[in-house]
């Protein structure tokens, strides 16, 4: 039997690292399953309605081009006396925000 123990002991001493690494998540595994007495943690969240985001972005851009015309309206006279580089100005604004478009027609 002491012959068996020895060996125990010399390879313990050999292989101590990897012995107590061992014991240390075995250790973190019992006390994770005594906190969440095996339940799931992963929280039940909701999936999000596919739909909804798609129309609040065409709401938005609705709301948009509103903008957009009622400027346009508004600023009738100046827009007919457009140079060409100003016109081309305008149509790279379509996309643009919409505070960037009222700048720009704040600036002539």
């Amino acid at each position: 039997m002491t012959s068996f123990l020895k060996k125990v002991w010399a390879w313990a001493k050999k292989w101590w690292k990897l012995l107590v690494g061992f014991l240390l998540a075995l250790g973190g595994f019992i006390v994770y399953k005594a906190v969440t007495d095996g339940e799931d943690t992963k929280p039940d969240i909701p999936l999000p309605d596919p739909g909804k985001p798609i129309e609040d972005v065409i709401k938005v851009e609705e709301e948009r081009d509103a903008k957009l015309q009622e400027l346009a309206e508004k600023h009738q006279a100046r827009l007919e006396e457009l140079s060409s580089e100003q016109e081309k100005e305008l149509e790279e604004l379509a996309e643009k925000p919409i505070e960037e478009v009222v700048a720009w027609f704040d600036k002539f």
